[in-house]
């Protein structure tokens, strides 16, 4: 069976540098020994109960032999998750996991006696070395007590990216790490827990922050809000409270598919735009947006068609009427090709019958 012991961390395993290794068990009997490959970034490491988020290939024996991989979370297109010291995976890849930090890439071999013992899987033989390639991509603290204070770290994708942040001086593709002071906890009701007033007043919350992050070119942060506003307006309800669902829900829509069009989410935006219209079937917003979407993916005729629908509300909507031009132009564009493609293929199997 796989050998008891406690999961201390090994101190040698923290300042490795790339291409460096550790013995990692606690008799140092090179049972468990991490290589660096990428150094991670931040100065905090799992504890118990956080939440790691990693991606990993496992291999039998101790080389990284493409025909000896059993196990690999590309197989489900999806990093693994797990809580840490909650006895959920073997214990020597549980303990190397407490060595990383967010970023880190590192081999990890492991003998039989701190991995699956005589318990093992059917994909791994009996008494058979195993290596992991892990990668941690993230971890969430599980709580946060008041007066608590932690270090916390974003990668650049995760904080401002590629545009930096000049109200802050933050350059682009910037690190960032946060010191945070817990200074108050106050608990959140869950959806469940609130009333219909509290569902809707949380919408409307959350619709206030949406326009925040969307007036500040936030697009893919607005996407999120809306959405989270739209969760709260989900059920239907009587009398004045359901008229006012009603214009939570087209407002949420119409909204949200206008952000999904500035980050290039056209089907989003088109189903967005066809809620909205069940509730409001006139709505000239919707039968707009909607057909920008279409015209993104190259829908031109069909683009056309909401466009149209637009002038029959609205006549003199010139946003509309400067669309349905370029639809035109498309589709003219279009035909053109295809009776350019038609011609070179009858020509080309007119030379094969002379030839």
């Amino acid at each position: 069976m796989a050998e008891m012991f406690d999961l201390k961390r090994c101190p040698e395993a923290f300042n490795l540098k790339v291409g460096e290794s550790a013995d990692l068990s606690p008799n140092k009997d090179k049972g468990i020994v991490k290589k660096m490959l990428t150094q991670g970034k931040g100065g905090e490491y799992p504890n118990e109960g956080d939440k790691v988020f990693y991606k990993y290939t496992a291999y039998l024996g101790d080389k990284m032999i493409k025909e000896y991989i059993f196990d690999s979370t590309e197989k489900d297109g999806k990093p693994f998750e797990y809580e840490c010291l909650k006895g959920k995976v073997i214990r020597g890849f549980e303990l190397a996991v407490l060595t990383m930090k967010p970023g880190e890439r590192s081999l990890i071999f492991i003998k039989p006696e701190y991995g699956f013992g005589k318990s093992v899987p059917p994909s791994v033989p009996l008494d058979t070395d195993i290596l992991f390639d892990i990668e941690i991509i993230k971890r969430y603290l599980k709580h946060w007590k008041t007066g608590e204070e932690a270090r916390v770290f974003f990668a650049a994708r995760q904080a401002f990216g590629q545009e930096g942040c000049e109200k802050y001086d933050i350059g682009p593709n910037k690190d960032l790490t946060f010191w945070i002071n817990m200074k108050q906890i106050e608990r959140v009701k869950e959806y469940w827990e609130m009333d219909y007033k509290e569902k809707m007043d949380k919408s409307v919350e959350y619709k206030e922050i949406g326009e925040k992050h969307f007036k500040g070119g936030e697009y893919e942060l607005a996407t999120t809000i809306y959405e989270k506003m739209l969760e709260y307006v989900q059920d239907d309800l009587e009398g004045e409270d359901e008229e006012r669902r009603r214009d939570l829900v087209v407002f949420g829509n119409l909204r949200l598919a206008k952000a999904y069009l500035k980050v290039e989410k056209n089907s989003k935006a088109r189903d967005c735009c066809d809620k909205a219209l069940t509730f409001d079937e006139n709505n000239l917003k919707a039968y707009l947006r909607r057909g920008m979407a279409n015209f993104a993916d190259g829908e031109y005729e069909t683009a056309k068609k909401d466009f149209q629908k637009v002038l029959e509300i609205e006549p003199q909507n010139k946003p509309a009427k400067d669309q349905i031009d370029k639809c035109i132009i498309k589709m003219d564009e279009k035909a053109n090709s295809d009776i350019e493609l038609a011609r070179k293929m009858m020509s080309s199997i007119g030379k094969q019958v002379t030839g």
